[in-house]
């Protein structure tokens, strides 16, 4: 049962993302998942419980993500490059515009799974930084928490098509400036002879 409740919740969100989180209808996921209503009602009880369980799954499957990338790294510097290379990925799958439906029409889901992200993504940050000192690449002067926030900040807004419009700005560019920005303000002279090699690495292929 557990199963099937997870299908519906991933199949649901991929027909959310393709048609918009407004314009899916109960009825419409009940053709789209070839299922009855009443199956379908017996795992959720409206939409906003649906929407807001598709979310935290959502959620869920990127944190496993970031934590498998985690174990790729052989550093804290090359970390930052894989989350990115990640993102650029994830970026060209999702119509980033329909999570900005998601936030005019339901503000409540959105503001619950934005705070829920902001405290993961921050802590995730927190730990980069944490390593970074440790093993010498990052400065021993930096505040974690302010850069911990100030980078979170900056990475919302590479999905701000008002900010960054697609026709002006490719999305690659954008990501190569702020990992690279990012890096080289925070790297010691060890950290930044790394840098170069990871752009090669990650960005010129």
């Amino acid at each position: 049962m557990s199963e099937l409740k997870e299908q519906i919740k991933f199949k649901a969100f991929q027909t959310f993302l393709k048609y918009g989180f407004r314009s899916v209808t109960m009825d419409d996921l009940c053709k789209e998942l070839t299922m009855s209503k009443k199956t379908l009602y017996q795992f959720f009880s409206n939409k906003e419980e649906l929407l807001t369980e598709c979310i935290a799954s959502f959620q869920a499957r990127n944190q496993e993500q970031s934590d498998a990338i985690q174990k790729e790294a052989s550093n804290p510097i090359e970390l930052i490059f894989l989350v990115f290379r990640h993102f650029m990925k994830e970026a060209q799958q999702n119509n980033h515009q329909k999570y900005l439906d998601l936030k005019k029409y339901y503000f409540d889901i959105w503001e619950n799974a934005n705070s829920c992200n902001e405290h993961y993504v921050i802590n995730k940050i927190l730990d980069n930084l944490k390593e970074g000192k440790k093993a010498g690449l990052y400065r021993e002067d930096l505040n974690e928490k302010i850069i911990a926030k100030l980078f979170y900040q900056k990475t919302l807004l590479l999905s701000d098509q008002d900010f960054f419009p697609i026709n002006e700005f490719r999305p690659v560019e954008v990501i190569h400036e702020l990992v690279v920005y990012h890096l080289n303000g925070i790297c010691t002279d060890k950290g930044r002879k790394l840098i170069n090699d990871y752009i090669i690495k990650y960005f010129n292929n």
